[in-house]
């Protein structure tokens, strides 16, 4: 619930953006874009992994896996 809530937020404050912009044609979609899969990805992270602090399991499994990854 709380992720669709901020993907509805941050689409107002996009299109607030937008509307408001006096020069529309110079926003910098790829550096919007950039953040916006950015504030996704911040959004959809702790529902996925469960990172309380009586239960670090989650976090520790998660950590691990990005070890092995960068070796």
């Amino acid at each position: 619930m709380y992720f669709a809530i901020n993907v509805l937020g941050v689409a107002v404050f996009l299109a607030i953006g937008v509307l408001f912009s006096k020069k529309r044609k110079e926003i910098q979609w790829r550096s919007v874009g950039a953040l916006l899969i950015l504030n996704v990805f911040l959004a959809w992270f702790p529902d996925v992994v469960s990172c309380r602090p009586r239960d670090h399991r989650g976090c520790s499994r998660w950590f691990q896996l990005a070890d092995q990854c960068s070796v």
